[in-house]
């Protein structure tokens, strides 16, 4: 009796591991393997035996009764492409690639809308199956090392990442590209930009310059960019705080507090981003700033406005003294509530 429990013990614990082969990825597993990446070509009307074959000739399957299971249970059609095989990826997830259709030549359109933060944009390739957002940071990290690179886009040295230097805008993307190949994409756009406001811009002022329309970008209305951009350089001038409610939430965010309310405990949130508590520009751009913000960066609009409060129809009312403000603030603001 022992020696039939052992024995079916043994077997089940070898079908355990060769489970585990699959849904555990193989570059993980033994890490010589993680750059051994290879395409595979499937074509129009490939049964899912033909799919088994493959996989197990090109060397990505250990155990062909797991994937005959997994294929069983899935009820989708086979897509025909090309698809780009990782081993830092599941069996399963890349099994998965090739029902869903993601295949690694085809072109992806991705829009990222004007004020997108740079972990939200990793995020975004991680969902669609591009890269993990692990792997976006660490390219950051890498270009961010390469003087070259910094030279030609105008990055600031020591800076932790590349928020604000991500251009938002509609990009199209392959499969199978790197994220440095994703985030050239996203300076080559960027520095384009910069280049027809000010092509001699030094680094250092032209982060401080993303920094400010990153601040305009969260606090803008239709088209008030330059009028917003003058309220912040006239406070900036005269050394009277920020105050935007928007550097509170990016503070709270990058601790892993995630809201969306400002209440009067928060405005004295302990963070060098918090403007409520501290004069100047924030450490680093709270955003990824669009083309019109990063404008009215440059060129803000001349005025003596102090101060502004919105209208709630998403546009803002302008004054130039606290009095005049909060009457404005009574009137669209206090009053409603």
């Amino acid at each position: 009796m022992d020696k039939i429990r052992n024995r079916f013990l043994i077997v089940f614990s070898f079908y355990i591991f060769l489970i585990a082969f699959n849904f555990i990825p193989l570059g993980i597993i033994f890490p010589s393997l993680k750059e051994n990446k290879f395409f595979l070509n499937i074509e129009k009307g490939c049964s899912k035996n033909k799919l088994v074959n493959k996989l197990i000739t090109s060397g990505g399957v250990i155990d062909s009764g797991y994937i005959r299971i997994l294929l069983f249970f899935n009820k989708k059609k086979i897509q025909n492409g090309r698809y780009l095989y990782d081993p830092l990826l599941s069996l399963s997830q890349n099994v998965k690639k090739i029902f869903n259709g993601i295949d690694s030549g085809k072109t992806i359109r991705i829009t990222f809308i004007e004020g997108v933060n740079s972990k939200n944009i990793a995020l975004k390739f991680q969902s669609l199956e591009f890269f993990s957002a692990r792997s976006f940071k660490n390219a950051e990290k890498i270009i961010l090392n390469d003087e070259k690179l910094c030279k030609k886009y105008k990055i600031k040295r020591n800076v932790s990442d590349l928020e604000g230097y991500l251009f938002p805008d509609t990009y199209e993307f392959k499969k199978g590209e790197s994220p440095q190949q994703v985030i050239i994409k996203f300076l080559n756009r960027f520095i384009g930009i910069v280049n027809s406001i000010d092509e001699n811009i030094s680094p250092e002022n032209l982060y401080d310059k993303l920094t400010i329309a990153s601040l305009i970008q969260k606090e803008t209305g239709y088209g008030e960019e330059a009028l917003i951009a003058s309220v912040i350089y006239n406070r900036l001038k005269i050394r009277m705080r920020l105050q935007i409610d928007a550097t509170i939430l990016y503070a709270m965010q990058r601790d892993g507090i995630i809201t969306n309310n400002i209440t009067k405990k928060n405005k004295y949130y302990d963070s060098p981003y918090n403007t409520y508590c501290h004069y100047g520009i924030p450490p680093t751009a709270i955003c990824n700033p669009g083309e019109k913000s990063i404008i009215a960066a440059f060129l803000p609009q001349p005025t003596k406005y102090l101060y502004y409060v919105s209208k709630n129809n998403g546009w803002h009312t302008f004054s130039q003294t606290y009095k005049e403000h909060q009457l404005k603030v009574y009137k669209y603001q206090k009053r409603r509530r």
